[in-house]
């Protein structure tokens, strides 16, 4: 099967610009390289889920970048959910291990969950797909370890080109 591949418009697309900034080609490389990963989940395996793959790919790299920069549509998201309504995400019980301010697993879970969400209300066989994505949750562990790690690399590439701001 041929590599799939996310181009630079779709990751425009996603932050509503025209124009490229320093920091985008890393972050688009980025969500290339989780691509294969979800593509070869049992979850978005499959030639009719390529568009949700590229989706999931795009929002972990987009997750990352927000996480970097330390403001941005997820951090107002979950200030506002606690403000509002007492807890950082809603439909979860957070361990004592979740910081708002850090990469944390079940804000992964909660991002996909949301593309799973709408794949699988397409589907006819919908519990058996379900409950085969309860057992594949092995990817999204994979994901924010990669997450985690790529933390600190992409803080040292944005200090080393000069992008690096932090509040």
């Amino acid at each position: 099967m041929k590599q799939q591949k996310i181009y630079m418009q779709a990751w425009l697309d996603a932050h509503g610009r025209a124009k490229v900034v320093n920091t985008d080609e890393w972050y688009l490389d980025f969500a290339n390289q989780l691509l294969p990963l979800v593509a070869e989940s049992y979850i978005y395996g499959g030639k009719e889920m390529e568009e949700d793959q590229k989706q999931v790919a795009l929002t972990c790299a987009l997750y990352l970048e927000d996480c970097v920069a330390d403001g941005g549509n997820w951090r107002q998201f979950i200030h506002w959910h606690q403000e509002n309504y007492g807890r950082y995400l809603p439909f979860y019980t957070l361990t004592d291990e979740y910081l708002p301010d850090e990469i944390n697993r079940e804000d992964v879970v909660f991002l996909c969950g949301q593309s799973i969400h709408r794949s699988v209300m397409i589907l006819t066989e919908w519990r058996t797909r379900w409950m085969q994505i309860c057992w594949s949750l092995q990817m999204y562990y994979t994901t924010v370890w990669m997450l985690r790690s790529n933390w600190l690399l992409s803080v040292i590439t944005l200090r080393r080109i000069g992008c690096w701001k932090r509040n």
